[in-house]
């Protein structure tokens, strides 16, 4: 594996700074970022310096979606959500970004 590149499941918490991405997207399924947020407090302290992604947990074989609003309240810049599926999180992902064009 080369230095740039980044496990999508690898835990971030407790790397050492030099295991940190420098650049990309730290991605953090559900579960792995619900531990995290336990763990630390409710707060995700990569995400004040790192791009984070998270994204549904592959166990939810109904395309369901996990509540976006703890991972934004935690510092998560990205929150992958199954799109197919119109319920209360894509809700609220449609009313927050519907109207700025995605921002």
């Amino acid at each position: 594996q080369s230095a740039g590149s980044w496990p999508a499941e690898e835990s971030a918490s407790e790397l050492p700074a030099a295991r940190v991405p420098r650049r990309g997207v730290v991605s953090v399924s559900e579960d792995r970022l619900e531990w995290l947020l336990s763990e630390q407090g409710g707060w995700f302290p990569l995400a004040a310096s790192q791009l984070v992604r998270t994204y549904p947990s592959p166990t939810r074989w109904w395309s369901t979606n996990p509540d976006p609003l703890a991972a934004w309240r935690a510092g998560v810049q990205m929150v992958a959500l199954n799109m197919q599926t119109n319920d209360l999180p894509v809700q609220l992902h449609d009313a927050l970004f519907r109207e700025s064009g995605g921002y």
